[in-house]
């Protein structure tokens, strides 16, 4: 994966992928229930079946474990609104695709 290739080419830590937003909660789950390192940061495609980035993102905003992880959306449509719903969550940076290697 491009995003795991730059985090670790700039020393950072991956400590998960998942190809899915359900395989993604599961992994935090158990993070969280080991008490394992919590990530300073989650990438998270908006675009993904079963559950979209935005709802991902409101789970993930409810767990107070990771209240101090930020957000990042990555997505193919620059112009992409990244409020979602009455509650506008938000995501805290964006990234466009398609990536440079």
């Amino acid at each position: 994966m491009i995003i795991e290739r730059h985090c670790s080419s700039m020393g950072l830590n991956v400590i998960g992928i998942a190809n899915s937003a359900k395989v993604a909660l599961q992994k935090l789950d158990e993070l969280i229930s080991r008490k394992s390192k919590i990530p300073d940061i989650v990438f998270c495609d908006i675009v993904m079946d079963g559950m979209d980035g935005f709802e991902l993102l409101t789970k993930l905003r409810t767990n107070k474990y990771l209240s101090n992880t930020k957000f990042i959306a990555v997505t193919a449509n620059i112009a992409a609104d990244f409020t979602h719903g009455d509650n506008k969550e938000t995501f805290d940076a964006f990234i466009t695709k398609p990536f440079n290697e």
